[in-house]
């Protein structure tokens, strides 16, 4: 028989042994853990436009104020050309909103921007889903923030497309005889106003008419009453318990 080994290094040379794969065995299963664990995916913080909001008549514009300011810009400039001979070979300034649209042209793309914009209370739902936006003189508009398509949703009138723009939300719907309607929101810095700015074309962009509506945000009155339509009685009413 070979030489006898005392037994104490014989258990000192096996915790040698044991102890680095235990090492190593709790290092596999904690990676093994992290790796199981879901990292969460970081989105980006977009604004947040829910609430009730209702018009700012002091900072919003009217159609007729836009086209009287563009009516008086185009009289000085007429004024100016017939005092100077020599300002005819100039271009004419400041008698339309963007691009080399007339000032008629502008006429009708005005009076649709004012009737599109006479709501005056906006309540508003945000989700991180999606966003609807209710108005009490229009249809309700909305965005599927998780659509991944660009395919625009189909309506009997046209197609509507919407998305984020930095922190803008903005909704354009193609209506029938290639007019177009794009409605911008814009959350201000301190998240109690609210602009939505509303521009109608017509075929090329270039003739195109913006209106900016301004809201501040309230707190809605509380409803004392519920109600919902029926077919046999109408619309039937209860008081909301307190």
């Amino acid at each position: 028989p070979g030489p006898r080994v005392r037994p104490d290094r014989i258990s000192r040379r096996c915790g040698q042994l044991i102890f680095p794969r235990l090492l190593l065995l709790a290092a596999l299963v904690a990676l093994a853990a992290c790796a199981a664990q879901k990292v969460p995916v970081q989105r980006q913080k977009i604004a947040d436009f829910s609430g009730s909001w209702e018009m700012n008549y002091a900072r919003s514009e009217t159609a007729r104020g836009i086209m009287d300011a563009l009516y008086q810009a185009r009289q000085r400039e007429a004024e100016k050309r017939a005092r100077d001979p020599y300002h005819n070979r100039e271009p004419a300034l400041g008698l339309s909103v963007s691009g080399d649209q007339s000032f008629e042209s502008l006429i009708p793309l005005a009076r649709f921007a004012e009737y599109i914009t006479t709501s005056t209370i906006v309540e508003i739902a945000q989700t991180d889903k999606d966003i609807q936006i209710s108005r009490n003189q229009d249809f309700t508009l909305g965005c599927d923030f998780l659509q991944t398509t660009i395919d625009p949703e189909k309506h009997p009138l046209g197609s509507e497309t919407c998305g984020w723009d930095g922190n803008d939300l903005v909704l354009r719907m193609a209506l029938p005889g290639k007019l177009n309607v794009l409605h911008r929101l814009t959350i201000g810095p301190d998240g109690n106003e609210l602009r939505i700015a509303t521009t109608v074309y017509s075929g090329k962009e270039s003739t195109s008419f913006t209106i900016n509506k301004f809201f501040y945000r309230f707190e809605a009155p509380r409803e004392d009453f519920d109600c919902r339509f029926t077919l046999t009685r109408g619309n039937v009413c209860s008081r909301k318990s307190p």
